[in-house]
């Protein structure tokens, strides 16, 4: 069903715009041609209306710069999307996080302790990590190979290996919990991107139909949540062996230290400011900004 244009004659301005989708068909059925046919037809600023909730379209450069320049703070907040309920472990990371003390915290954290040169990996790890996969590549010589999902596994590789000095394994096993089906990293980053934009969120834009009950996107966003946070505190809790072996002089004297390594460290020194919601959250916008997801 194609979306309905509607511009309303009553109300004040700030409540007026036009009626984009007023059903859920409506609502499922929006492509992004839809929002260049509705700029072209009623102006470079125009004011949409999704339901109950108000969206506003800017097709211009100019008048981008201009809000984003007078109305960052306002615009630097996030709307409560269930993939930020979710995946955002209740809007606490970095990508869904409101704008405030949080989101700074979380800024300069990712900025100045995570990403810095030195904690990126070593030359020898990189190399390490390429002569594995041309390894499998050779294994490979009489099948056809995807070079796109190959490379994307090398990031994740790499990314997690500066995380934890683990690699991600495409067949890595996982110790399932109360049944909980195991998942690999790569896998958990894709997959929960996927899963909160194929669809659009229709308990936020009609609030009315949360009354029905939990929905079906609702339902697979907790249940790969659960499969994400099993792998992601079991990586917390292998490292947290290793850091306690290394520390009463059993473990690997000689072991690199990773990004967990610090992140713990400073858990220990500030439990309320890294606890492992943020540290899980750190670990999964990392991934997705990497893999360009």
């Amino acid at each position: 069903m194609p979306a309905k244009y509607k511009r309303r004659k009553s109300g004040s301005d700030l409540n007026s715009g036009v009626e984009m989708a007023e059903t859920v068909p409506q609502l499922t059925s929006i492509r992004n041609t839809h929002f260049s046919s509705s700029a072209t037809r009623h102006g470079p600023v125009l004011l949409l209306r999704f339901g109950f909730r108000r969206v506003l379209l800017i097709s211009s450069a100019s008048a981008a710069e201009e809000l984003f320049t007078k109305n960052d703070v306002v615009f630097a907040n996030r709307p409560k999307l269930l993939a930020g309920k979710q995946f955002g472990h209740n809007y606490t990371n970095l990508a869904w996080a409101p704008h405030g003390a949080l989101w700074r915290h979380l800024r300069r954290v990712s900025c100045l302790e995570i990403l810095p040169f030195h904690r990126l990996p070593k030359n020898d790890s990189l190399s390490e990590e390429v002569k594995l996969l041309l390894g499998r590549l050779f294994r490979s010589e009489n099948e056809i190979v995807e070079l796109k999902s190959v490379f994307r596994e090398l990031v994740v590789d790499v990314m997690i290996g500066m995380f934890a000095g683990k690699r991600h394994c495409r067949k890595e096993i996982i110790k399932e919990t109360n049944k909980i089906e195991s998942i690999s990293f790569l896998d958990y980053a894709t997959r929960s991107f996927r899963v909160t934009t194929g669809e659009p969120d229709l308990g936020y834009f009609m609030p009315i139909l949360k009354l029905l009950g939990q929905s079906g996107l609702e339902q697979r966003s907790k249940e790969l949540q659960k499969k994400g946070d099993l792998l992601m505190d079991n990586l917390i809790k292998d490292l947290r062996t290793t850091m306690l072996e290394f520390s009463d002089g059993s473990g690997d004297q000689k072991r690199e230290e990773k990004v967990l390594d610090f992140l713990l460290a400073r858990q220990k020194d500030d439990p309320k400011r890294y606890p492992d919601e943020i540290i899980r959250g750190l670990m999964l916008v990392s991934s997705c900004d990497l893999l360009h997801i």
